[in-house]
């Protein structure tokens, strides 16, 4: 059977009835609303208030199904349908005594953290103790919550200890750890992939399973070689990355098992923050990252040209040979030169007389244009003037005709009138 109205619960405490009502207003037409405890006194002793919304039509509670798991103010809705009893045929909203059952009591034992300034909305994060027997110390963990996460069912956050500094977790929560990584790839690779999905705040690579360092500038069979105990197929290194905001982290995430560097990589949370060198010549910053990428191309360049220019001076410096055939390979190349130059002064001279004409027959098809509107313009003038006299001379006509009626008639009434005239004179003569 369809029902009107829906149960909200883990409502938080301190939303009032015109929060609720304004909540729900954009659905449809509410015919009533109730939120419970109404009073204060009982709202202090329960963790999250429950709520009952009766919609017109049934459509409408339909729809607000979609709003379940939705986080308001600090807390994930649940949404469901009240069903009618058995004793009545429509649902009804419970009194306040059967509905309290549905509030939560207060658990001192989860304390709502903040969150961070670039987290979603659909986060939450909150400290939980866990109380222990014989007297020992309460066990304390940091939860954090992702609706974004567990949509795409990607791994939840790992719980963090709770003496975790809380400015640290916002750096934690937005940290991830790719292993698996190609031991030739570099710092500048590992950026210009992840870099794709959002800002980098900072990034640091890891050494491999031996502890070998690498200076590579990229990746090449030539930067590793086989007898420095490194084993290509075996180790691989690892990149803690921080970025700037938090939604970055999902879509990292959804690259776990991905090809980078014909290795699949991996992608996890991060347990702790990027250790940043004290020392400033240690660290490595973004934009000394983008100056060594342009000074490599740079130099690429020069080598490619210098290496041109070497083979022309070769060339130019060739000793020439006193056969007639030698001569003959020597001296083809300005003819070849000077063929092309031809044919491109030809060529150019041939797209120069191309848009002459063309342009000569643009200006021809646009002055017929303008002729045929003009000679339109003559005939429709021609056509309204001739109308116009030919009204004119039906009005004429007309009025004419109407003249000679009315003379008509006077004289047909005169006529009649000297008749009369003419009987009435007979009449006293005799």
């Amino acid at each position: 059977m369809s029902t009107r109205v829906i149960q909200v619960t883990n409502v938080p405490t301190s939303v009032t009835r015109e929060q609720f009502r304004a909540l729900f207003s954009n659905l449809g037409r509410i015919d009533d609303i109730v939120i419970y405890p109404e009073s204060e006194s009982k709202s202090s002793n329960v963790a999250a208030k429950v709520g009952y919304v009766k919609f017109t039509s049934s459509e409408t509670a339909q729809a607000a199904l979609n709003l379940t798991s939705t986080v308001y103010i600090d807390r994930p809705l649940v949404i469901s349908l009240v069903r009618p009893s058995s004793s009545s045929s429509s649902a009804r909203i419970p009194d306040e005594s059967s509905a309290l059952k549905f509030c939560p009591s207060i658990n001192t034992n989860i304390v709502m953290l903040p969150n961070g300034p670039t987290w979603s909305h659909k986060v939450i994060n909150r400290k939980i103790t866990v109380p222990t027997k014989d007297d020992k110390p309460a066990k304390t963990y940091i939860e954090t919550k992702d609706m974004n996460l567990t949509d795409r069912s990607l791994p939840e956050y790992p719980n963090l200890p709770g003496t975790t500094d809380p400015a640290k977790i916002d750096q934690i929560r937005r940290t991830v750890f790719i292993s698996n990584l190609d031991p030739r790839v570099s710092l500048a690779n590992v950026y210009d992939f992840f870099s794709q999905i959002g800002e980098i705040k900072y990034i640091r690579m890891t050494k491999s399973i031996k502890n070998v360092e690498y200076e590579n500038t990229g990746k090449s069979s030539d930067a590793i070689k086989p007898n420095e105990g490194v084993d290509l197929e075996s180790d691989s290194l690892g990149a803690f990355i921080e970025f700037s905001e938090q939604p970055s982290v999902v879509k990292a995430l959804c690259l776990n098992g991905f090809k980078f560097a014909d290795r699949q990589i991996k992608v996890n949370h991060s347990t702790q923050t990027i250790q940043i060198p004290e020392n400033k010549k240690q660290q490595i910053c973004v934009d000394d990252i983008k100056k060594e990428k342009t000074s490599n191309k740079t130099e690429n360049h020069k080598s490619r040209h210098g290496k041109r220019e070497k083979n022309g001076s070769i060339s130019d410096n060739s000793t020439k040979s006193t056969d007639e055939a030698d001569s003959a390979v020597e001296s083809s190349p300005p003819k070849k030169q000077r063929k092309s130059s031809r044919s491109r002064s030809n060529s150019k001279s041939k797209s120069k007389s191309s848009r002459r004409s063309r342009s000569k027959e643009k200006e021809r098809k646009e002055r017929e244009r303008d002729k045929k509107r003009e000679r339109e313009r003559e005939k429709n003038r021609r056509s309204h003037s001739g109308s116009r006299s030919s009204n004119k001379k039906r009005k004429d006509d007309k009025d004419r005709d109407r003249e000679k009626d009315k003379s008509d008639k006077d004289r047909s009434s005169s006529n009649k009138k000297e008749k009369k005239d003419k009987r009435r004179s007979r009449d006293r003569s005799s």
